[in-house]
């Protein structure tokens, strides 16, 4: 009786085991697409609705987003919120999204040389000035822990998950999101190409990104 109650414990313990796999096989964490920020540079004074469909859960918006944000849009890229009349350098937000992506193109950037290397890598993507500073000064601490990171800007796979829907139309729209993760040594991977940006008219500039080593639970 004994033996016989240790092998049904085993078998239990093989089958909860097997189950649990499976459920961490096909299980996909949440991810932070962090501080994505959206310039608005009108012309001239402007309002401008905003409105994005996320795979996910907004965790944080600046100004508070409402179904959309309602906004002035001036020259500069900065905005004032209408409902309120406060003055904002960009729209922000932050989301817990089950996204997924290939690092199929990109860059190895040591955590030591990072910035150096985003002050040559980003002008390509199109950002330039405030917003090249501003991409690094929210982006370096996270790069400089890491002894190496593989960098891809996966803007295919970051659109099905994050759609923005802007009215009046803008003229064009840049959007740079960054997936980075660590990587213990030095490897080979193609350097991605990417479509010159016109800065003419209404244009709309955002970046944002997600560390592919941290899931959302593991932030909390």
């Amino acid at each position: 009786m004994k033996r016989q109650s240790i092998l049904l414990f085993l078998l239990a313990t093989i089958t909860l085991g097997e189950f649990a796999c499976r459920i961490n096989f096909v299980h996909k964490p949440r991810r932070i697409s962090r501080k994505p920020v959206i310039y608005l540079y009108a012309p001239s004074e402007t309002t401008v609705n905003v409105k994005l469909k996320v795979d996910g859960e907004f965790l944080i918006t600046e100004p508070a987003y409402n179904n959309g944000w309602n906004v002035i849009a001036h020259s500069d890229g900065t905005v004032t919120n209408i409902a309120d009349g406060k003055h904002f350098p960009y729209l922000y937000w932050e989301a817990a999204m089950k996204f997924q992506c290939r690092f199929e193109t990109g860059y190895v950037i040591p955590g030591d040389s990072a910035e150096f290397l985003l002050r040559k890598i980003l002008p390509e993507t199109g950002l330039q000035g405030k917003e090249i500073n501003d991409f690094i000064e929210y982006w370096l601490p996270d790069l400089s822990r890491n002894e190496f990171n593989l960098v891809t800007f996966p803007l295919e796979e970051y659109e099905k998950k994050a759609k923005m829907i802007i009215t009046p139309q803008p003229d064009q729209i840049l959007r740079v999101f960054m997936a980075f993760k660590s990587i213990p040594e030095r490897t080979t991977i193609p350097a991605p190409t990417f479509s010159e940006f016109s800065r003419t008219g209404f244009h709309v500039v955002e970046w944002g990104g997600v560390d592919m080593d941290l899931a959302h639970e593991e932030l909390q």
